[in-house]
């Protein structure tokens, strides 16, 4: 069945890379391998990047503007004049009348269900967060959700049609199931990670909860040698950390690397001892699912759906347990056994996020609603 599809691709900024933009990237790249003969539409923001180069993909720019307007005046009328079969949105944005079926993802419902403490929203974004999340949900044919956790969620809060509700696991992208390769040397010199490291990847936002990480760090400080603890990634949140850790045990042992270009990724991951997520909630996890891709063992909190992910492959803890966290940051650094047999089981657990097996179910859901069968 040949479609044309229209995408909101407005999460591709410059400079801006963000688990929504990376899952859109993922998702693209598998349709194309498994529905050639399909037509694909990107629609951008003014200031969007041009981030794939695929078969039947093209891009249409759309102008700058209040969100709110773009969202529900510009977009449905470029919609009406590109005519696709289906109209697909990443994230919970969707104009809320359009002229073609539409699909939506929602990742995570966190900012409903945390308090604001943990990175919840307090009122009244709560309730305008609620508010359009349920029109979004209502005017959809199809809900996509990336875990069986964001579904109890989506479930429990809005309380859809289940036939119109559609888990379908984040593929993770085939450049993390490869081999080390000929510049992971240089890479991670420029990276500055020579000495044995932990690694984490984060927004910093507080749901991802780096505190409880640099809390256990400082504890582990004497047990840890010279290894490095590396905190990859950007956030408004990030300085004010950094600060935090100041003049404490093992700060100076922390690395800050920032945003890392892709290719650095996996270089990060495979030669990382463990990867170590502590969030109080995640959507999917989409760095644990890459780490584990990697063949590297994964350390993660026990909230949403981190223990979804990992299964019984990684080491599941509180978020709330900083000693605990310590304890295993150490075993994870000295005890070889152990970490060889959880990198195992990381590798194993990895092959149920193929990309192939992400994009098989996408594109199912979008014959079905573009057909009217969902």
């Amino acid at each position: 069945m040949s479609l044309r599809v229209a995408v909101d691709g407005r999460e591709w900024v410059e400079g801006a890379r963000t688990g929504i933009g990376r899952y859109l990237e993922t998702a693209l790249r598998g349709l194309a391998e498994l529905r050639p003969e399909w037509e694909c539409r990107v629609l951008l923001g003014s200031s969007g990047e041009e981030r794939l180069a695929l078969p039947g993909l093209s891009y249409l720019r759309l102008p700058s503007g209040p969100t709110p307007w773009v969202d529900q005046v510009v977009l449905p009328r470029r919609l009406r004049a590109i005519a696709p079969d289906v109209f697909f949105s990443p994230y919970v944005k969707m104009p809320w009348r359009t002229p073609c079926p539409s699909a939506v993802t929602i990742h995570d419902l966190f900012p409903l269900t945390l308090p604001p403490e943990e990175g919840g929203l307090a009122w009244p974004g709560r309730l305008r967060l609620r508010l359009y999340t349920a029109r979004s949900l209502a005017r959809a044919k199809a809900v996509i959700t990336v875990s069986e956790a964001s579904a109890r969620d989506i479930r429990e809060l809005f309380d859809p049609d289940p036939g119109r509700l559609h888990v379908i696991p984040e593929g993770v992208d085939p450049l993390f199931f490869g081999e080390e390769g000929t510049e992971d040397a240089g890479r991670r010199e420029r990276m500055g990670l020579e000495a044995p490291y932990l690694a984490a990847v984060s927004n910093f936002q507080p749901h991802k909860n780096i505190g409880l990480l640099l809390e256990a760090w400082s504890r582990a400080a004497e047990e840890t040698g010279d290894s490095l603890l590396v905190l990859a990634g950007e956030g408004p949140r990030r300085e004010m950390l950094m600060r935090a850790i100041e003049g404490r045990p093992g700060a100076d042992r922390l690395r800050w690397p920032g945003l890392l270009e892709e290719e650095d990724l996996p270089v990060l991951y495979r030669n990382a001892r463990a990867l170590l997520q502590p969030s109080f909630a995640e959507g999917f996890g989409l760095p644990v699912a890459e780490a584990m891709a990697c063949g590297t063992p994964v350390v993660v909190s026990d909230r949403g759906s981190l223990p979804e992910v990992v299964g019984e492959a990684g080491v599941v803890l509180s978020p709330h347990q900083a000693d605990a966290w310590s304890h295993t940051m150490v075993r994870m650094l000295k005890d070889e056994d152990y970490r060889e047999r959880n990198a195992a089981a990381a590798s194993s657990r990895a092959e149920r996020f193929h990309p192939r097996r992400a994009a098989g179910g996408l594109a199912g859901v979008l014959e079905r609603i573009a057909r009217g069968s969902v």
